[in-house]
């Protein structure tokens, strides 16, 4: 999954929350940049900022 918000200033960073069947997670996004978020179906997960 990429996530990505939308910006009101410039520098900004954004909260999101992922749910799943297995749970939820915090997860800050940045601006200029979506976040790759990798979860497994055990529940596991990574992320990755991937800038553009």
């Amino acid at each position: 999954m990429l996530l990505n918000t939308d910006w009101t200033a410039k520098a900004n960073e954004k909260p999101v929350t992922v749910h799943t069947p297995n749970g939820a997670f915090p997860l800050s996004v940045r601006e200029g940049a979506a976040l790759l978020v990798n979860i497994a179906a055990d529940g596991s997960w990574h992320s990755k900022e991937c800038m553009f």
